[in-house]
This record gives C-alpha cells, structure tokens and sequence, in this order.
C-alpha cells in the first residue's frame, strides 16, 4: 500500500470513470477574524494497492485539535472507490466531505489511517486575521 496524494479543498466529486473535479485544491490554512470558525471543505486522498492487497480496507479519520484533544470522524468517511487498473495496481481514492466547528486558532491536523495504522496526517492551520481598513485609517474592531 502507497499513498499517492492526500489534501484538502474546497469542493470535489469523482466521475464515474475514476477522473477528480476539484475546486479550491491544496491549501493548508484558513483565516477568521474570531473563533469559533466554522468550515466545509473535504479532504482528498489516493492510495494504491498492489494485487495481493485487492481485499476490503477499512478506512478511518481523527482530527487532533489545537489544543491537542483527538475527535474520530468515522461518520465522515462517506465515499471510498475503487478505481481503475494500472500496472496491476488499484487505487482507492476518497473524497472526505467535511463540516466543521473550529473552537480555536492554530494547527489543527486531519490523520487518515487504513486498517487501523496511520498513513498521513494532513494540516489544516486556524489563523487569526487582523483586518486593517486599506485607506489607513483605525483597525476595524472585532468583538
């Protein structure tokens, strides 16, 4: 088993052909003036296996917070294709929609696992926005 691509974007969807469509690809952080933030966004991974792995596989995803407590997503994990043959290699590729609440500004870390071992963790960074008006006047206050 090899992870080929795991990230999150705005939107995805999967053709039935196995093609991705992808909106708002890659991106590692996400801006707020106060917290709690609430996000949509997916996360997106793709994973080969050799011929001799061609069994089901059980997929998991955790969030680790910034403040380092751990929530398991297992609902989130919605639609998982097997796709395509090449070079006697299936691919499994996922599109995780997720929904989220952010109590607080920092890293925020997505671990998406396969049969219970970890195979990556993606980041996700919470940050704090100051907004300055352009023309130079006061900051804008946030309550």
């Amino acid at each position: 088993m090899k992870l080929d691509y795991a990230f999150l974007a705005t939107a995805a969807d999967q053709t039935p052909d196995g093609r991705l469509w992808i909106a708002g690809a890659d991106f590692e952080a996400l801006g707020a003036t106060a917290v709690p933030v609430h996000a949509q966004f997916v996360l997106i991974a793709k994973i080969a296996f050799e011929p001799d792995e061609a069994v089901d596989h059980v997929l998991s995803l955790s969030v680790t917070g910034s403040t380092g407590e751990t929530n398991i997503l297992t609902e989130a994990i919605k639609n998982v294709v097997l796709a395509g043959d090449k070079s006697n290699t299936r691919f499994a590729k996922t599109i995780v929609t997720l929904s989220m609440t952010f109590e607080n500004f920092g890293r925020y870390l997505f671990h998406l696992g396969v049969d219970g071992r970890e195979i990556t963790a993606v980041p996700l960074d919470i940050r704090q926005l100051n907004l300055e008006p352009v023309d130079g006047s006061a900051p804008i206050e946030t309550n």
